[in-house]
């Protein structure tokens, strides 16, 4: 197992937040990141698999405009977090072989970047399966994690932070052909939390990437794009 994957800083870095549920603390998930367009415009989140390669859903990656990875940071619409973020400029997305869009079959996409992100407590890739070992997976704790996908217009909130949502993996359907991860939210409303990584924990809290938010079918079931059964599509292109 790596040992330097999946880690949090629990209750947060520098400072924590006092929770309703779904609201985290600031880089508490330091491999989450936020893919921006040209306009600097957040378009979905992603997962860093390595501190060079990010994993999102193929479905809100445009391939042919210039996209931005932001590491390390919180509040998509605060510059004011005490650690600052990093910018990575994408530098090609390799579309999963078997994407089928229309029916968001193998809905994975890689995005690698011009050059690394640096190795800090608020920059960590997650964990993947293949590095598990004998360690076993707590079902019960796992969830998704990512920023609500904002349509622009003039009434804005005043903060995007990152939100965490319960995912209840035990009673999950895996779908065919090409197992997608239908499985219920503990989400009240309707999120598009696009890209956003499904992870559960080990007994020892570190964090293996079990799939990608690929879409909502109502406001608490969505389905997860199956990360462990394309691990060797994802290994030969790191």
């Amino acid at each position: 197992m790596q040992d330097q994957c999946g880690l949090t800083n629990v209750d947060g870095l520098y400072m924590t937040v006092e929770s309703s549920g779904q609201e985290t603390s600031f880089t508490e998930y330091p491999w989450l990141v936020a893919i921006l367009d040209s306009e600097s415009k957040q378009i979905c989140s992603g997962v860093l698999i390595s501190h060079k390669v990010v994993l999102s859903a193929a479905s809100c990656l445009p391939p042919t405009q210039n996209l931005t990875v932001r590491a390390g940071d919180w509040d998509l619409l605060s510059d004011s977090e005490i650690v600052p973020h990093e910018n990575r400029l994408v530098e090609k997305i390799i579309v999963h072989n078997d994407l089928i869009l229309s029916q968001l079959l193998n809905d994975l996409a890689l995005a690698v970047l011009e050059s690394a992100f640096p190795r800090t407590k608020h920059i960590v890739p997650v964990c993947m399966f293949d590095d598990l070992g004998s360690s076993r997976l707590n079902a019960t704790r796992c969830f998704a994690i990512g920023w609500n996908v904002l349509k622009f217009t003039r009434f804005l909130p005043q903060e995007n932070i990152v939100l965490k949502i319960a995912v209840d993996t035990t009673t999950a359907l895996i779908k065919k052909p090409d197992g997608r991860i239908k499985a219920h939210i503990s989400a009240h409303r309707h999120l598009n939390l696009m890209g956003s990584p499904l992870v559960c924990p080990t007994e020892g809290n570190q964090y293996f990437l079990l799939g990608i938010w690929s879409y909502q079918l109502q406001e608490n079931q969505t389905v997860f794009a199956n990360v462990t059964r394309n691990l060797q599509w994802i290994n030969d292109h790191l």
